[in-house]
């Protein structure tokens, strides 16, 4: 029972540190540069329309969309450990995505 908690936590704790890193940090600074000269945005169709970004440079910017992409990825491997059965897996994402938001919630910039 311990061991399945603490592989939870620590599986939350990695979706919310990774996000963070990918869509906040300096050090994901890099990649979302890339990825907004890579695939532009696109000019509005209208003067008082939003601009229009690429999916992929859209998501490199959207902490709640990051976080369900690496609690997807992380879900298996984090069901494994914890000892869980696998189809508990989609519930396990979702569960770390909003985690993952809640704890942006309560960080101070």
């Amino acid at each position: 029972m311990a061991t399945t908690v603490l592989a939870l936590v620590i599986y939350v704790f990695v979706v919310a540190r990774c996000t963070r890193v990918i869509v906040l940090d300096k050090i994901g600074s890099p990649l979302r540069s890339w990825a907004g000269e890579r695939w532009p945005s696109e000019e509005p169709l209208a003067p008082d329309a939003p601009v229009r970004s690429h999916p992929i440079t859209f998501a490199l910017h959207c902490y709640a969309c990051i976080s369900v992409w690496f609690g997807a990825v992380l879900c298996v491997p984090a069901a494994l450990v914890a000892d869980l059965p696998l189809w508990w897996s989609p519930a396990l994402a979702l569960a770390a995505s909003q985690a993952a938001l809640v704890l942006r919630g309560l960080e101070s910039d």
